[in-house]
């Protein structure tokens, strides 16, 4: 369930979501008796190589068209931003 929710969360945190378990799993009894709920770990948003900056102002810089930079949500599918 963790790793379901980060895989949602990292991908598109603003759209609904379920998990669908089967009836096996969701009536079996639990065997277990140390269950955990283990620690969400924070990801990192992606970043451009730090290298590369002074290059890509440049080629922007001396673009014979006007460039645009769009920012905004970022997810795994372009047509749910």
């Amino acid at each position: 369930m963790v790793r379901a929710y980060k895989i949602r969360h990292d991908a598109a945190p603003w759209v609904p979501w379920a998990i669908i378990a089967s009836g096996k799993l969701q009536e079996g009894a639990i065997e277990e008796s140390n269950l955990r709920i283990p620690k969400l770990s924070s990801t990192i948003p992606p970043v451009g190589d730090a290298a590369h900056w002074p290059e890509a102002a440049k080629l922007l810089v001396n673009a014979e068209k006007f460039s645009v930079i769009v920012a905004g949500r970022m997810g795994a599918l372009a047509e749910m931003g």
